[in-house]
């Protein structure tokens, strides 16, 4: 058998940025929009970047659909919610947005376990019946 070789990476130039553009520090400011009051447009950025990752994400998780898209709905009002709370000094902007869609993937399966699951013909409660008889 011949000896193994070494694998060669070939180095990926990454594209020119013009300068003064720094994506966490556009991120930063975004959340930082949210959280003095401003919702709309930093809202909206901030969801084109990371939908589809968290969406993702809660597949990962949460392996349906329903729950992740669940993920991502909760993730974006929690950010709202708490965008003062960031610091750009303690975290990028994609670890805090994460982080609050793996803390919220959790609170979603705490509160899946917390339901008793319907039994397959069970289509819930009975519907009341009519006091008149009609």
């Amino acid at each position: 058998m011949p000896p193994l070789r070494a694998r060669r990476h070939r180095r990926i130039s990454q594209p020119t940025r013009p300068s003064g553009h720094d994506p966490d520090a556009v991120e930063a400011r975004l959340l930082a929009e949210v959280a003095s009051g401003e919702h709309g447009r930093p809202l909206a950025e901030l969801y084109a970047q990371y939908a589809t990752p968290l969406y993702r994400l809660g597949l990962r998780l949460l392996r349906e659909r329903g729950p992740a898209e669940e993920l991502v709905q909760e993730t974006f009002v929690r950010l709202w919610q708490s965008a003062g709370r960031f610091d750009p000094e303690q975290a990028s902007v994609r670890t805090f947005v994460f982080l609050v869609g793996r803390r919220v993937a959790v609170d979603l399966q705490r509160r899946a376990a917390a339901r008793p699951p319907l039994a397959s013909g069970d289509a819930g409660p009975e519907p009341a019946s009519d006091p008149d008889g009609e």
